[in-house]
């Protein structure tokens, strides 16, 4: 009795099936022609090449993270605003430090990942920052009643980004929903990978102070603000934080 081997299936179909299963995560995608359009090609896909969701999952990806340093001021609730931009975009994020002119440590944002999801993260939290920052500035004029009101905000959004995580979760019991979580799984392990392969310093974070008042209103806003903005071009260089 003879036995035929199961030929493995081509990494660069895998592949394409994974990033279109991607982009059709509603989570992620806010258009729902363009998230119809790519769960159907990667049916096609899946069809023409005589291939199962069970191969695809059992199929790892060659991700070879990336770094791209930021020059931006890790303010508190900014750096809430990227860890929230990086749980939902499949990146994750370190400091880095560099002694300035005036012989001052200055950290900097390291973030590590895939080029196009790096691309997507940084691109997300710019647009977050900015506008919290200008929400901030239009209803209030006390500097303390503005960081007040970006804390609150900034809060706000990692708990929807935790929240959003925790909803994907819950939703990955059907196929697709399996499939994205291991797609999201298979990139988290490779940053990790990468990240534990750095020597980090303890990181201290200080006392904030804030107005009640101010906090509260950051909250609401950072409960309606848009999470799944549509992204379009690549990459962009975060504006540094000026305080105004």
């Amino acid at each position: 009795m003879s036995t035929t081997a199961t030929k493995p299936p081509d990494k660069s179909i895998v592949d394409k099936v994974r990033k279109l299963l991607a982009l059709a995560d509603s989570s992620k995608n806010s258009h729902e022609h363009e998230r119809e359009v790519a769960m159907q090609a990667a049916m096609d896909l899946l069809a023409k090449h005589n291939l199962n969701m069970t191969q695809v999952n059992n199929s790892s990806l060659e991700i070879r993270p990336e770094e791209v340093r930021v020059n931006l001021k890790l303010d508190p609730w900014i750096r809430d605003v990227l860890s929230a931009a990086c749980r939902l975009y499949y990146t994750d994020y370190y400091m880095t430090g560099n002694r300035n002119w005036q012989g001052r440590i200055e950290r900097h944002p390291v973030f590590v990942g895939t080029a196009e999801n790096i691309a997507v993260t940084i691109d997300m939290a710019a647009w977050l920052i900015n506008s919290i920052r200008q929400e901030s500035n239009r209803v209030y004029r006390e500097q303390f009643e503005r960081r007040s009101f970006r804390v609150g905000a900034a809060d706000r959004i990692l708990r929807r980004a935790f929240e959003i995580r925790k909803v994907e979760r819950q939703n990955s019991a059907t196929t697709t929903g399996t499939d994205l979580m291991v797609l999201r799984n298979q990139f988290e392990q490779a940053n990790q990978k990468h990240m534990s392969s750095k020597s980090f310093q303890p990181f201290k974070p200080r006392t904030i102070y804030l107005d009640e008042g101010a906090f509260t209103d950051g909250v609401a806003f950072g409960a309606q603000v848009g999470l799944n903005r549509q992204v379009n071009g690549g990459m962009k260089r975060i504006p540094q934080f000026d305080g105004r």
